[in-house]
């Protein structure tokens, strides 16, 4: 599989594909997605800090997982690769939660908006279409939960006051789009 990222205009059309460094040198809009696992039965949520050597908000806390949609791969697979690399596992979802017409649970995904932001990281950048969903595993699924550490340094369930309250006191421990994706996903958490 190509892993070109999708080239986005404004309005989340697609207008040509990249290489991810070429993209990101570019500071391309392109389109991104962000993961908030949440646990129905705790009330909590997963986030997790990210690896001290990631390019970019190493050792940053984020949300459970985050990744770009390659072309020719839909949101299902993307979702699946992610999910992979950064916790070990690879739940089953429908090809593309994103639609109207997908079913009410989409296997326990839902999609939960979009939103835009530009971030500079010396000479790179962010400059995403990012497409938000909350996912709720299972209990086979979550005591699957290993993390790579090449992506992931720590991960923590963490109820959504916590959160909130440790997000206002230190917003600069959170990624740059950290804030506004879960200003989307605490909608349906």
């Amino acid at each position: 599989m190509e892993k070109q990222l999708i080239w986005v205009n404004e309005n989340d059309e697609v207008i040509g594909y990249g290489e991810k460094i070429e993209t990101h040198r570019l500071g391309q809009l392109h389109r991104a997605f962000s993961v908030f696992i949440f646990d129905k039965t705790s009330g909590r949520m997963l986030i997790q800090r990210r690896a001290l050597k990631k390019y970019h908000s190493g050792g940053l806390w984020s949300n459970a997982c985050c990744s770009h949609p390659y072309k020719n791969e839909t949101w299902a697979e993307s979702f699946r690769r992610c999910m992979g690399e950064e916790l070990g596992i690879q739940p089953d979802f429908a090809e593309n939660p994103i639609e109207k017409d997908a079913p009410a649970d989409a296997r326990h995904i839902q999609y939960v908006g979009r939103f835009k932001y530009y971030s500079r990281y010396e000479e790179l950048a962010e400059h995403e279409m990012d497409h938000v969903f909350v996912y709720y595993p299972d209990e086979e699924i979550k005591s699957r939960i290993e993390i790579n550490e090449d992506e992931v340094a720590e991960i923590r369930w963490i109820s959504p006051e916590e959160l909130e309250q440790w997000l206002s006191q230190a917003p600069a421990d959170f990624s740059a789009w950290f804030a506004e994706a879960y200003a989307l996903a605490k909608i349906k958490i």
